[in-house]
């Protein structure tokens, strides 16, 4: 038996060292939702657009003061770089 898993939105990652959840996405392999992700995935439905809004991240000082960021359901990363989920520019203290 294989210990890669490939997770349903293309990650692959080793069963041994990360269990069931996709270390790049957070999406739990062993739960209901594996069946409908892998039903949109079957109809052709696109998964991008079902990642949840779970929380908002409200800037409340400086000059972004009022922007609100979207933080979604699986791994966010915050910081400067365009490969962020969570891109804030303008702040030194995020480098």
């Amino acid at each position: 038996m294989s210990n890669i898993m490939d997770c349903p939105y293309g990650h692959r990652f080793s069963k041994t060292r990360y269990g069931t959840i996709c270390p790049h996405c957070g999406f739990d392999l062993d739960t209901p939702e594996k069946v409908y992700v892998s039903l949109r995935k079957e109809c052709g439905l696109s998964l991008k657009e079902e990642r949840p809004v779970c929380a908002w991240l409200v800037c409340i000082e400086g000059a972004r003061r009022g922007k609100s960021y979207v933080i979604s359901f699986g791994e966010n990363f915050i910081g400067t770089d365009r490969d962020n989920e969570i891109q804030v520019l303008g702040d030194e203290k995020m480098l």
